[in-house]
């Protein structure tokens, strides 16, 4: 008896270390995405339907240094210099609308625009230095109020029925307490009702994006070095939330993750941004090698591809934003412009060519098959 009361008991503490094991190990993933090269430069020009473009009125108030973010909805676009603490709105055929460009100390003034989102209404805005969220009218920018942030966050995502997700990047050279997870669910007060992808506290990463959410209509998307790959996060269930994995030839091994001279003497392959997602594609910039370079990724055929070197009538410059089967890319610069034209790269219309002539900006709208 007392040895099947031992056994019994040696079996219960076996089940409950594997389990435990199992709760530590969050990157349990649905798919795997396989990157070896040479990438196929073939196949992404005849994935593409159709190219077409939105010129974006640019008045001097409008200019910014980088579309470090891009969002777009039904009615608005968001343009944001986050370096530049500068939020240019158009209408979705590229009208100029308004600048938040409110850095200060007075009234719906901010000192920081860490990131931002929107829900189609209203626009969220996170200063850590005041710790708080400001909130604007998205049709003019009207200041509406704050909500106090439970914490310290890189960037946000409006999900659904009033709830945000927030995301917190444990830096390496930052000398501040961190949580033990990286997203939290906070409700419409921004307080936190949930918290996803728990990690060690004393892991760090050496570097990430300014923004590193992307979205589409169904989820929220992240990535970090913590793991080769990225997170779904389903706007509507963010507890259900799933991991793509992409096996990299050259993966940054285990141990070095944390270390930025070790990685770049290595050599290694990794995402440089969270994906972009988009129908049965998703895009990201990989570092391979010596340079970055635009990859799209094929569900369907389950191929990893790259723009042709030497014809441009297919390329995918950088999208920064999916929306309703369309990647959504920005150019503000004629000689890029030029240069991809002379390559068979489609030719914008006079309206468009004439706002990158005038050292505006346009978008660049990518239908996909």
């Amino acid at each position: 008896m007392r040895y099947l009361i031992g056994l019994l008991l040696l079996l219960s503490m076996l089940c409950s270390c594997q389990s435990s094991k199992r709760d530590k190990s969050v990157y349990h993933p649905v798919e795997c995405a396989e990157f070896r090269l040479p990438l196929d430069t073939i196949s992404l020009a005849e994935c593409i339907a159709n190219v077409s473009y939105i010129p974006l009125e640019t008045p001097a108030e409008a200019f910014i240094y980088e579309a470090d973010k891009v969002l777009v909805d039904d009615a608005y676009i968001y343009i944001a210099d986050l370096r530049g603490d500068k939020i240019v709105v158009y209408d979705n055929e590229g009208k100029y609308l308004y600048c938040l460009d409110k850095k200060g100390n007075g009234p719906g003034e901010y000192l920081e625009m860490r990131n931002f989102t929107t829900d189609g209404e209203r626009l969220y805005l996170i200063d850590n230095y005041h710790h708080k969220v400001f909130i604007y009218a998205c049709k003019d920018g009207a200041f509406i109020g704050t909500k106090d942030m439970p914490l310290v966050a890189d960037d946000l995502a409006y999900l659904a029925d009033g709830k945000f997700l927030l995301g917190m990047m444990p830096m390496s050279e930052r000398n501040m307490p961190h949580s033990n997870h990286l997203l939290f669910v906070v409700d419409a007060d921004f307080q936190i009702i949930g918290r996803l992808l728990p990690y060690d506290p004393d892991e760090r990463v050496p570097f990430a994006p300014l923004s590193f959410f992307t979205s589409d209509d169904d989820n929220v998307y992240f990535s970090s070095l913590f793991f080769d790959g990225f997170t779904a996060v389903p706007r509507s269930h963010p507890d259900n939330l799933y991991h793509i994995a992409v096996d990299f030839e050259k993966k940054i091994p285990a141990d070095i993750r944390g270390n930025s001279n070790e990685i770049d003497k290595g050599g290694y392959q990794y995402l440089a941004s969270t994906p972009v997602c988009c129908g049965n594609y998703w895009a990201a910039d990989v570092l391979a090698g010596d340079y970055i370079q635009t990859c799209v990724y094929d569900r369907r055929r389950q191929r990893f591809m790259g723009n042709s070197e030497t014809n441009a009538a297919g390329i995918l410059f950088f999208p920064k934003a999916g929306y309703q089967g369309k990647f959504i890319s920005y150019l503000a610069d004629m000689e890029i412009y030029k240069e991809l034209m002379s390559a068979g790269f489609p030719k914008a219309d006079a309206k468009a060519e004439k706002s990158l002539m005038d050292e505006g900006a346009v978008l660049i709208v990518y239908a996909m098959k």
